[in-house]
């Protein structure tokens, strides 16, 4: 009977980007672009700084966190997101080089950004970055889908989480990154998720809150 009514007051709220960017010195369009790509190198999933950049590939994310719930505990946080069909790697070679979710500043939108600005706005490595990270469970099907549990990582997503709630902008930031390396996995061995460009709003990256 505890069970039931304390699974009966749990909330649960499904947010989707308000921005995100493919970021990419050689992108075409970071802000409008239908997928982030995701890559790092020689065993690295982020740069040290804007001037090691130019051979990583990273996704941001931007969530506004407007109408949660301010003071509540999180019980849950769950980044969603969808991957093409036929990926170039296993996923043998995913669970190895997973997809992260870091921590990230909060300082910029979609529309009106170049890759100039990367400097100011870079994800924080290590393992104090890392909010979670995630694999495929299978490589088969029209879509591959990745979960990443946000509160398993030693980031303190929840109290960034808290933050960002009380925060002037009300909003937080993810960045998606990997040390997956398509130049020893081959050209195709990268993360392609969509991204909130996406017609299709299944396939849109997601941030499931349980409170």
């Amino acid at each position: 009977m505890v069970l039931l009514i304390a699974a009966a007051m749990a909330q649960t709220m499904t947010l989707t980007p308000s921005d995100d960017l493919w970021v990419y010195p050689h992108a075409s369009d970071a802000g409008g672009d239908t997928f982030l790509r995701v890559w790092g190198v020689e065993g690295q999933s982020v740069p040290a700084d804007a001037g090691e950049a130019e051979d990583f590939s990273m996704g941001y994310l931007r969530f506004s966190l407007a109408g949660t719930p301010a003071g509540e505990p999180l019980k849950s946080a769950t980044l969603e997101v969808t991957n093409v069909a036929q990926p170039g790697f296993t996923v043998e070679q995913a669970k190895f080089a997973p997809l992260e979710a870091r921590s990230l500043p909060c300082n910029f939108v979609e529309s009106g950004w170049t890759y100039d600005k990367l400097a100011q706005t870079l994800p924080k490595a290590g393992i104090d970055g890392l909010f979670g990270s995630g694999s495929p469970t299978t490589v088969e099907g029209e879509t591959i889908s990745i979960s990443i549990d946000l509160l398993k990582g030693t980031g303190g997503f929840a109290k960034a989480f808290a933050a960002a709630q009380a925060s002037p902008e009300k909003a937080i930031a993810i960045a998606l990154s990997s040390p997956l390396n398509p130049a020893e996995l081959g050209r195709s061995a990268v993360y392609k998720v969509y991204s909130n460009n996406e017609k299709d709003e299944k396939l849109r990256p997601k941030l499931v809150l349980v409170f």
